[in-house]
């Protein structure tokens, strides 16, 4: 059993999205419930119950959303494996069976049994993964003679990566 080399690949572009356009929507509830609450006769236990549930309570599970599924998105390879976690589950990809194409900077994955993973080279702040990070990738993807040309350019940009 080889030790697991994580990799330092930000979460999915849909998973950022998706928590970016919940936050929108969670400020316009709040600007709409504020309109309501600050306009009408209500009184001051009525406004806070008020902001507490259309407010509070929305706030409190976009956070935890954002805990359970940003916050836990992880990518690491074990041998010829390449796991992906997003929120509780694990998605396992044999990179033996599965077909690799790298399209700067990103490496395409497509596996027969779970589809398509893109895989980013670059970390979230656009600097390419470490070298011993590309050289475990490299060497994950060295199992199958069709990568050749992918594990090769690999191990260059682990050795001098482009800035």
């Amino acid at each position: 059993m080889t030790t697991p080399t994580k990799l330092d690949v930000p979460a999915a572009t849909g998973l950022r999205a998706g928590c970016g356009c919940l936050s929108a929507l969670v400020l316009f509830l709040l600007a709409a419930v504020a309109v309501v609450v600050f306009t009408g006769e209500t009184t001051p236990g009525q406004k806070a119950l008020i902001l507490g549930l259309f407010v509070g309570v929305p706030l409190a599970v976009l956070a935890a959303l954002w805990v359970v599924i940003v916050r836990r998105a992880s990518t690491w390879v074990e041998g010829s494996t390449l796991v992906r976690r997003v929120a509780f589950r694990d998605r396992r990809i044999d990179l033996t069976a599965a077909r690799a194409d790298f399209r700067d900077p990103m490496l395409v994955i497509v596996d027969p049994a779970t589809g398509t993973l893109r895989l980013p080279l670059r970390d979230a702040r656009g600097a390419w993964l470490p070298a011993p990070q590309l050289r475990a990738l490299a060497d994950a993807l060295d199992a199958d003679p069709r990568h050749e040309p992918i594990v090769r350019g690999l191990r260059d940009l682990a050795g001098d990566p482009p800035r």
